[in-house]
């Protein structure tokens, strides 16, 4: 069954209202789907019906307001957020546990292993060999020295 819309709704108990009013006020009771009703309390429930939809509607603008307000000050806010969580780590120290208090996380050691430092420093080593690349003290020997 397709979702009906508020408008729909509202113009559907009206509608009913209008044709109660009407129509169908003589009528004494009214049988509906097999459940009696006294034309009045009908209306009743139609008009509670119609006061809950306004209510709806009513929340539903509320809610966006409050939503846009929101967004607009959480850009400011990000922004003061993100500020303090640096002057924390400059305070307490990047990797200090002690930030996550303030709801800043710190920032993770990093774990180099000796493997991986030894394959950085031949991979170095080869690429300065390759270029001929070479440091001060050893183009100071070659040029004779100052």
């Amino acid at each position: 069954m397709p979702k009906i819309g508020k408008l729909a709704k509202a113009n559907r108990a009206q509608g009913a209202i209008h044709a109660i009013r009407e129509k169908l006020s003589s009528e004494r009771p009214l049988v509906l789907d097999g459940v009696e009703y006294e034309p009045d309390v009908a209306v009743s429930i139609l008009e509670q019906h119609l006061a809950a939809i306004a209510r709806v509607r009513e929340l539903t603008i509320e809610r966006a307001k409050a939503v846009a307000a929101e967004r607009k000050l959480d850009v400011a806010a990000k922004s003061i957020a993100v500020g303090v969580g640096h002057v924390l780590k400059a305070k307490l120290g990047a990797h200090n546990p002690a930030l996550r208090a303030y709801a800043v996380e710190p920032e993770k050691v990093p774990h180099v292993t000796v493997q991986t430092k030894l394959r950085a420093v031949e991979r170095r080593m080869a690429t300065r060999k390759l270029r001929g690349t070479m440091g001060r003290k050893q183009r100071a020997r070659i040029k004779g020295g100052r």
